[in-house]
C-alpha cells in the first residue's frame, strides 16, 4: 500500500497547488482592474484640466478683443475732431456706440470667465491633490501585485519541487493515472470508502471491490468515478497523516 501513501501526499499538496496557479493566472486581471481604476481617476483630472484650459483660452481671446476695441474707440474719438460734416459725425458716433456696447459685452463675458477660472482653479487643485494620491496608490498597488505574484510563483516552484520528489516514488503509469484523475476530478483523486460507498461520488461499491480492498496490495478504483479507493482502517499511520 506504499503507493497509496504517495498518492495521498500528492493529493495533500493539490489544493495549494491549484490555488497558487489560480492566483498567478489572476494577476493580469488584477493589473487591468487597477489600471482601469487609475484611468478613471486620471480621466477626471484631465477633464478638469481641459476645462480650465478652455476657460483660459476664452479669457485670452476676450482680453485681446477688449484691447482691440479700446484701441479702435481711441482712434474713432480722435477722428471726431477732424470730421467736416454732420453726416460723417453721426456715422462715427454710431460706430463709437457700437464699439462701446461690444466692449461692454466682452467685459461682462470676461468677468464670467474669470469667475469660472477661479472656480476651476479650486476644483483643479482638489483634483490635482487627488490625482497625486491616486498616482502614488496606483504605483503602490502595481508593485504589491507584482510582489505578490512573484511570491506565488516562488511558492509554486517550491511546491512543484516537493511534489516531484514525492512522485518520484511512483512508477510512471501511476503518475500518469494520478495526473489524469486530478485533472478530471478537481484534484480529488484518492477517496476513503464510507459505509460501502465511494467517498467521491457516493455510489455503492461492488462486493468484489470491497473484498479486494480488505485484502490490500492492489490499486482499486471506483467503477463510477474512477477514483482510487482505500479503506480507512487499512491506512498506514504515515498515510493517515498525509491524508489529514
Amino acid at each position: 500500500m506504499e503507493f497509496l501513501s504517495v498518492f495521498l501526499a500528492l493529493q495533500g499538496l493539490e489544493t495549494r497547488r491549484r490555488a497558487l496557479r489560480a492566483s498567478i493566472a489572476a494577476a493580469p486581471q488584477k493589473v487591468k482592474a487597477e489600471q482601469d481604476r487609475f484611468h478613471r481617476e486620471q480621466a477626471a483630472y484631465v477633464e478638469e484640466s481641459s476645462r480650465r484650459q478652455e476657460h483660459d483660452a476664452k479669457r485670452l481671446a476676450l482680453e485681446e478683443k477688449i484691447t482691440q476695441l479700446a484701441e479702435r474707440l481711441k482712434k474713432d474719438k480722435e477722428r471726431m475732431t477732424g470730421v467736416q460734416n454732420n453726416v460723417e459725425y453721426q456715422a462715427l458716433l454710431r460706430e463709437i456706440d457700437h464699439a462701446e456696447r461690444e466692449k461692454s459685452d466682452c467685459e461682462s463675458k470676461l468677468l464670467a470667465v474669470l469667475q469660472s477660472l477661479e472656480e476651476s482653479g479650486v476644483a483643479l487643485a482638489k483634483y490635482q491633490s487627488g490625482f497625486d494620491s491616486a498616482t502614488l496608490e496606483h504605483e503602490t498597488n502595481l508593485h504589491a501585485i507584482a510582489a505578490e505574484t512573484a511570491q506565488f510563483e516562488k511558492d509554486l516552484a517550491q511546491l512543484e519541487a516537493d511534489r516531484a520528489a514525492i512522485a518520484a516514488e511512483l512508477p510512471h503509469e501511476h503518475i500518469h493515472l494520478y495526473e489524469k484523475l486530478a485533472g478530471s476530478r478537481a484534484g480529488l483523486v484518492v477517496v476513503a470508502v464510507q459505509a460501502g460507498c465511494c467517498g467521491g461520488c457516493h455510489v455503492k461499491l461492488r462486493p468484489a471491490i470491497l473484498s479486494q480492498l480488505r485484502h490490500g496490495g492492489e490499486l482499486m478504483r471506483c467503477d463510477s468515478c474512477s477514483r482510487i479507493l482505500y479503506l480507512p482502517e487499512r491506512l498506514a499511520p504515515s498515510a493517515a497523516k498525509a491524508e489529514g
